[in-house]
């Protein structure tokens, strides 16, 4: 899903109003996702996700995206260390 214009405050503004009309669209849910990565804003990202996947458990693009997310999440809490060789 591209930005509207490269703005992803925008495409946020536009899927939050498809939200509101139908709290229910799975894809709305799922771009918001998109664009909250895209803003890096992960844990915003998860909980669209997470609800894309729960109002359409077989979405396969939230299913894909999701643990890009949770990866890119562990890998800022948990960053892999540097092992010195002796």
């Amino acid at each position: 899903m591209p930005a509207i214009g490269g703005n992803w405050d925008a495409t946020l503004a536009d899927l939050n109003e498809a939200v509101h009309l139908d709290p229910n669209d799975a894809s709305a849910w799922h771009g918001g996702g998109i664009a909250w990565r895209e803003k890096g804003k992960p844990d915003k990202a998860l909980d669209d996700f997470d609800e894309a996947l729960r109002l359409d458990p077989d979405d396969q693009d939230a299913a894909h995206n999701r643990p890009l997310v949770l990866s890119a999440v562990g890998a800022k809490k948990n960053p892999p260390t540097k092992k010195r060789i002796k």
